[in-house]
């Protein structure tokens, strides 16, 4: 695959190619959502946002492990499959191919990462990873779904996507859905280092144990994880995430500005 980070993925499509090159966009986006977010998050609206993260978390990582699964976000739940299925492991397996292939025809750089990892993950899952620890993938991606799922969304800002499927303007409010869950989730990881045991299994956020079939106790109950490892690990999936914000936010602030820059360049050379 021969990606050309110098030619737009939408041939002619130039107000386009500013919008998503834009550094001074690219530098606002993130902080503003980020500031919005902890507005929202003040008057209650990041624990609806982190249900939604929540339960897809579970049921995308249901579905990487070759099982059914179904997300009712507004309840609070997600019914998922005891076994993996013929059927899904196609259908996903199949999906990420697709995606796949579509991204390296239409030289769309960023889906084609996402659907490269996506794949190698679902393989190891689905053919080698044995069931008890499916289990605990499936579990411990509820609170996971909430950091790196609405990390995706936050780095998809910076990418386009085809001109089939366009969301230039849909990506903004969007990614202050995904900058509330963030938010929320990490702030609660972070009092949570302070008394693992507690928050883990005395359940802080209600004043009252924690159901024996909370995902974070059955953690503990069933697959043998500590408290503190429970935390721990959360808190490294946030620490990633924000690298990899980081990286992004610094990538697509720096590229465009360079562009930009060698453009008037070439423009007042051309004019001289």
């Amino acid at each position: 695959m021969e990606i050309d980070l110098d030619e737009p993925r939408w041939k002619g499509d130039e107000e386009t190619e500013r919008v998503f090159a834009n550094p001074k966009l690219n530098a606002l986006a993130l902080p503003l959502a980020f500031a919005a977010a902890w507005g929202l998050n003040t008057v209650g609206i990041g624990i609806i946002t982190m249900l939604f993260y929540h339960e897809f978390g579970h049921a995308v990582a249901a579905w990487l492990c070759g099982r059914w699964a179904f997300a009712i976000p507004i309840a609070g739940l997600t019914f998922i499959g005891e076994d993996k299925s013929v059927f899904m492991m196609c259908l996903v397996l199949g999906t990420l191919a697709f995606l796949w292939e579509y991204a390296r025809r239409e030289n769309l750089y960023g889906l084609f990462t996402f659907a490269t990892a996506a794949i190698l993950l679902a393989a190891d899952l689905m053919f080698v990873a044995p069931k008890h620890d499916c289990d605990a993938v499936i579990l411990w991606a509820g609170s996971g779904g909430e950091l790196i799922l609405s990390t995706l969304v936050l780095l998809a800002f910076y990418y386009r996507l085809s001109d089939r499927l366009r969301w230039d303007f849909w990506r903004y409010p969007l990614i202050v859905t995904a900058a509330c869950s963030f938010l929320f989730a990490a702030q609660s990881w972070h009092r949570a280092q302070e008394d693992p045991d507690k928050y883990i299994l005395g359940g802080t956020s209600t004043g009252t144990s924690r159901d024996k079939d909370a995902d974070w106790v059955r953690l503990v109950n069933n697959h043998g994880w500590k408290p503190w490892e429970v935390v721990g690990s959360y808190a490294r999936a946030e620490q990633w995430c924000l690298a990899a914000m980081a990286l992004h936010y610094a990538v697509f602030l720096i590229l465009p500005a360079k562009k930009l820059s060698a453009r008037r360049g070439e423009d007042g050379f051309e004019a001289g």
